[in-house]
């Protein structure tokens, strides 16, 4: 809800439908992306408890693993407060950031130059 609610710069919601109109938000039912994001989980043969509500807190917790930036995460993830970022961050094994780099993932960089996009990526 946080980020389909996110307004870009002189150009509304940043997530629209494919007719490019913005998602509708409802409380507590995931509003009209939920049926795009679940197929798109189906497609990847995901299991049905991967949700964006998960996926939010294995971001917070593979980002924080390697810079170590919390302000960074806090800034990143939209938190307005550490105690909430703290619960999406979770504890992790002292080598889980050297684990994503050996699979492509590269957390360390985030923002650069003001170009308001962020430079994560999966390596080919």
């Amino acid at each position: 809800r946080l980020m389909a609610a996110r307004k870009m710069p002189d150009k509304g919601r940043a997530f629209r439908t494919h007719k490019g109109q913005p998602y509708e938000l409802r409380d507590n039912t995931g509003g009209a992306i939920k049926t795009s994001f679940n197929k798109a989980r189906d497609r990847a043969k995901l299991g049905s408890d991967v949700t964006p509500h998960v996926l939010r807190h294995t971001w917070a917790t593979w980002f924080y693993s390697q810079p170590g930036e919390f302000g960074r995460l806090l800034d990143l993830g939209g938190w307005a407060d550490a105690e909430t970022a703290n619960i999406y961050r979770k504890i992790a094994p002292d080598d889980l950031g050297d684990r994503l780099l050996k699979s492509g993932w590269d957390f360390r960089r985030g923002f650069q130059g003001g170009k308001g996009r962020a430079n994560l990526r999966l390596a080919q």
